[in-house]
């Protein structure tokens, strides 16, 4: 993997109307047609932080997200949980409807692959959005919002990040789409032809403004003039020699994502890697892409952590705690809960959860899909001028609802397998969680084991918030990007005069692997199923399902990911899917590899933002 310094020497740059009392039946079992009382009280809470949305508009044309987790998957050991299990969860010891659930504990985790993780993660989301108990801060709203979570907000000019503490009734200002950044904090691009994915940075320049490059001397040498030879780019020193700066595909690991370098040639920019291959510009798209919903309206986003990761990072910052990893155990726990007492915390109301980062999707709460519930929150978002429907110009802000539509749950485990007692799993788990209703399986199905090897999965039927059918003929198509070069900031479409709207979106790995892997899409469909079997009808959670989780053996190199390691999220990685989080979210050295810098290096994008708390 390239290093940091290195690496910026490197780059110059419907279902039919039949059995009709049946259907509505289900629908009032799952919760989808709601009472006038009900509606009325979710309609109340919704003025609070977070509640029960409403569906937006009841009707037979509904979306069938069930049949996205098939009920017929093998009982893989472990991932399928016996009858009673998710019970034991809830703070209770019982299942109730839209019931406090406890997080799983991190410090004594069993870390015996592959189902164990999927358990955790499961257990996590349940419990992150579980309605705040009292514990939590006053009550109110979801965990996950609440005053024992902190807002990550947005990097500023000097790629710095403060903490802002939850308030019950005050929710963050949510952002659209920026670009998915590599290891290096670096936009990702993705080649058209092949797919292929590459991580570009700003130029290096000499102090005559030419670009530079490092040669395979490991000089830093200024590029002249450059050509293309038998599709390769040939580069020229201003002294008139060639530059030999190719690279051995043997320094770039499984997994990697190589950098990507950028010149002009002969007025045209020419996109290419270290390695010869070239990539014409116009060829190439930068994930800066904005996904709108077919309900009209934009993706957005916030970050958070919760009190142990915020009191972490603030103490390490300031030099009051000492670490090299993330906390992977109660005497990690220690330093963390002494320096949250010099900010007033006596406690944290879940210190078995450990460190956990969360980052969230959300869409206004309008025109939903008929007969899905979404969890929902008030919150501040941008407001646009609309005026050239190809370039939206940020022109304010206000609040409305919003409802979730995807998260991403991300924590740190200790262990109880001797093997792992010392470290345990300080590169901590990563896991993704969507709503049934976003999109269809695209990519060529899967396949899984269930009544028989190697099923096929169930087709599916919308409408979909995020296709426009079920099988879109050209889905996870970028159609605009966000540009914060330009103030206002721009919401622009990229192919004028093409307007700003709705793109179809597929889940192409749908459970976090290739389609064709019916094991691994069999442990996430089981543990899905025997979770979303064992709640309560009507539950909201319900109606989120895990697209897998990923992690990273203790010591091992990038290649060594286990897991579903080509986990995406449709919300989040629309138009990286089948990448890697661990692509992105590695490099560097201890600590930094086990926490992250300000290089962007690390496990935490965020880490090493973070500014100390007050």
């Amino acid at each position: 993997m390239i290093k940091r310094g290195k690496y910026l020497q490197l780059l110059n740059n419907s279902k039919p109307l039949t059995l009709i009392s049946q259907m509505i039946k289900s629908l009032v079992l799952s919760g989808v047609v709601l009472s006038g009382e009900e509606q009325m009280q979710r309609s109340f809470r919704t003025s609070l932080a977070l509640g029960l949305s409403a569906a937006s508009a009841i009707g037979l044309a509904s979306c069938t997200p069930d049949s996205q987790v098939p009920t017929d998957a093998a009982n893989t050991p472990g991932c399928t949980l016996a009858v009673g299990t998710v019970a034991t969860w809830f703070k209770l010891g019982s299942v109730t409807l839209d019931g406090e659930v406890t997080p799983a504990d991190s410090i004594n985790f069993s870390d015996q692959p592959n189902c164990s993780f999927y358990v955790w993660s499961a257990r996590m989301f349940l419990w992150l959005t579980s309605p705040t108990p009292p514990s939590y801060g006053g009550g109110g709203g979801r965990i996950f919002a609440s005053p024992a979570f902190f807002d990550v907000s947005p990097e500023n000019a000097l790629h710095q990040r403060t903490l802002i503490k939850h308030h019950v009734g005050l929710m963050p200002f949510l952002s659209a789409r920026v670009g998915q950044k590599g290891a290096h904090e670096q936009l990702i691009i993705r080649d058209k032809r092949s797919g292929r994915l590459f991580e570009q940075a700003p130029a290096q320049v000499s102090a005559r403004g030419l670009p530079q490059i490092l040669n395979t001397r490991n000089q830093l040498v200024e590029i002249q003039r450059g050509v293309l030879r038998n599709g390769q780019v040939v580069l020229f020193d201003p002294q008139g020699r060639q530059i030999d700066f190719l690279r051995s595909r043997k320094e770039l690991q499984a997994g990697d994502i190589p950098a990507l370098n950028r010149i002009t040639i002969a007025g045209h920019a020419i996109l290419f890697d270290l390695f010869g291959d070239v990539l014409q510009a116009e060829q190439a798209e930068a994930d800066t892409g904005v996904v709108m919903a077919q309900n009209n309206s934009l993706i957005y986003y916030t970050i958070e952590v919760n009190d142990v990761y915020a009191y972490f990072a603030s103490g390490v910052k300031s030099g009051a705690i000492s670490a090299a990893h993330f906390p992977i155990s109660a005497t990690d726990e220690t330093p963390i809960s002494s320096y949250a007492a010099t900010k007033g915390v006596s406690s944290f109301p879940d210190p078995e959860a450990l460190a956990i980062e969360l980052k969230t999707a959300w869409v206004e709460a309008s025109s939903l899909p008929s007969g899905c519930n979404y969890i929902t929150m008030s919150a501040k978002i941008p407001t646009y001028d609309t005026t050239d429907p190809t370039k939206w110009k940020v022109s304010g802000s206000t609040t409305k609802t919003m409802a979730m539509i995807g998260m991403h749950v991300v924590g740190s485990t200790g262990s109880t397998n001797p093997a792992n007692s010392v470290h345990g799993h300080p590169e901590m788990i990563w896991a993704t969680f969507e709503h049934k209703c976003n999109a269809p399986v695209g990519g060529g199905g899967y396949t899984y084991n269930g009544a028989s090897l190697n099923e096929s999965g169930p087709s599916e039927t919308g409408p979909w918030l995020l296709s426009s059918s079920n099988n879109p003929g050209s889905p996870n198509q970028m159609r605009q990007s966000y540009n914060d070069s330009v103030t206002p900031h721009e919401v622009d479409s990229l192919n004028p005069p093409q307007t700003v709207g709705p793109s179809d979106v597929t889940r192409v790995m749908p459970w976090g692997m290739p389609g064709s892997n019916a094991t691994s899409n069999t442990q996430i469909i089981a543990l899905d199923h025997s979770v979303l079997s064992q709640i309560a009808a009507g539950d909201v959670r319900g109606n989120y399902i895990m697209t897998g989780a990923t992690w990273r053996i203790f010591g091992g190199i990038i290649a060594a990911q286990v897991g579903t390691n080509k986990l995406a999220n449709t919300t989040m990685e629309t138009f990286a899917q089948g990448s890697n989080c661990f692509s992105c979210h590695v490099g560097g050295s201890a600590p930094a590899q086990f926490l992250g810098d300000n290089s962007g290096n690390g496990l935490s994008h965020i880490f090493g933002e973070l500014q100390s708390l007050p």
